[in-house]
């Protein structure tokens, strides 16, 4: 059947499958891979079995300091950066997730527990540059889709809309409520900037609107 056997005479693998490959050893069987090509102590990695835990990792060319970098548990978890993986993807370090080297769709930071969408620097606990769309509820709900608390004491602020470019007099931020057939009945309450200097102070308007060109 084309069997081969490296410490073992009893070649084995699962039921049915043909052209077994048996490492054999009474610790830790491993196989590692040796890339000539490649500059000193980057040509070594290996995969070994322990406990039925299998581990990815690098060594030096001689296979000392050996370093385990990935490991799938006997149930299935995949860990990265840990040894005791404890979900079906267990990642101890930074996330990122992009389409390119400079384009993060979704970043999460193990130093501060911060997550950014479109960013890999997130200042606050989600960071979002851009627009955001929160949809929620379903037909017959009752309570509300979108809530801010603030426990903080002394804090005032609970939610701040900010827009630090230059803009012209009463142009501002808007809070936008929708309603109706197909959320086209539109109430907007504005926060808009009077004008002449930095500190010349603004007002608060509130208006309807049947549209997006207000």
């Amino acid at each position: 059947e084309g069997n081969v056997g490296i410490g073992s005479s009893s070649p084995i693998s699962p039921t049915g499958s043909t052209g077994k490959l048996t490492l054999a050893d009474a610790s830790n069987p491993t196989l590692a891979f040796y890339d000539s090509g490649e500059a000193a102590n980057q040509r070594a990695a290996f995969i070994e079995n322990n406990q039925q835990n299998l581990m990815f990792g690098k060594m030096n060319d001689n296979g000392s300091s050996p370093t385990e970098l990935m490991r799938l548990s006997p149930v299935g978890n995949l860990g990265i950066g840990t040894t005791g993986p404890s979900e079906r993807l267990h990642v101890a370090g930074n996330i990122l997730v992009s389409t390119a080297a400079t384009s993060p769709i979704l970043f999460a930071s193990t130093t501060t527990g911060n997550v950014g969408i479109g960013t890999t620097s997130p200042t606050t606990k989600l960071h979002v540059p851009g627009g955001v769309v929160l949809i929620g509820g379903t037909s017959g709900m009752t309570g509300g889709n979108f809530e801010v608390q603030n426990n903080g004491v002394g804090a005032r602020e609970a939610l701040t809309l900010t827009n630090t470019q230059a803009i012209a007099a009463d142009v501002g931020e808007d809070v936008i409520f929708r309603g109706g057939p197909g959320g086209n009945v539109q109430a907007q309450l504005r926060a808009a900037w009077a004008g002449s200097g930095t500190n010349s102070g603004g007002y608060l308007s509130v208006m309807t609107r049947t549209d997006d060109t207000a």
